[in-house]
């Protein structure tokens, strides 16, 4: 679970051909120090515990749900056009 949360991270700031990232993730993570992947455990830890609790179903869920069901659900995204 750990080095596929280190694999999300590394996806996210790699710039380069696909074909070599799994390469580049090899070296990246032999780069890390003691600090970075106690910092990276941490951040996941979180992640997971988050992702896990949200995922539990209960009747204050399920009542708030309902609520904002009536008033139409989940507001729709809209794009915005930034101008510099």
């Amino acid at each position: 679970m750990f080095e596929e949360y280190l694999e999300g991270i590394h996806a996210e700031q790699y710039i380069g051909f696909d074909d070599e990232m799994s390469d580049d993730f090899g070296q990246w993570m032999g780069e890390l120090d003691i600090a970075e992947l106690i910092e990276f455990g941490d951040k996941a830890i979180s992640h997971y515990v988050a992702k896990g609790l949200g995922s539990i179903k209960s009747e204050k869920k399920a009542k708030s749900s309902r609520e904002n069901g009536k008033r139409g659900g989940r507001p729709k995204t809209v794009a915005t056009i930034r101008h510099e």
